[in-house]
């Protein structure tokens, strides 16, 4: 895996636990009075298999990009709000004395 998919997948996995991003997708699609057979109508693929894209808890970044098109809404911006949750969160840890410090993990050459 290359590090590019690495991050992707990373990011994907935030989203576990939290509300995922086919239920926030569901939200904006009934806050726009569209329905799920419209957007499965845009993206050219029947509505089975869009409602299985939604209940899984990850979502491939090119099919989110076009349905991030199709809503006019940036689904990106929610992933990078919660990377940066479970980020800065991860960067203070506990020392062996008790003390929190900060952290950072380096990066592979």
């Amino acid at each position: 895996m290359n590090p590019t998919e690495e991050i992707e997948k990373q990011i994907m996995e935030l989203a576990v636990g939290e509300v995922q991003m086919g239920e926030r997708i569901k939200h904006e699609l009934k806050r726009q009075r569209r329905t799920m057979a419209w957007l499965a109508l845009q993206l050219q693929i029947n509505r089975s298999t869009l409602y299985y894209y939604l209940r899984r808890s990850s979502i491939d970044t090119n099919t989110l990009t076009k349905i991030s098109v199709l809503l006019n809404y940036n689904f990106f911006v929610d992933l990078s709000d919660l990377y940066k949750k479970h980020y800065v969160a991860s960067l203070v840890t506990n020392d062996v004395s008790g003390k929190q410090k900060a952290t950072r993990k380096k990066r592979k050459p």
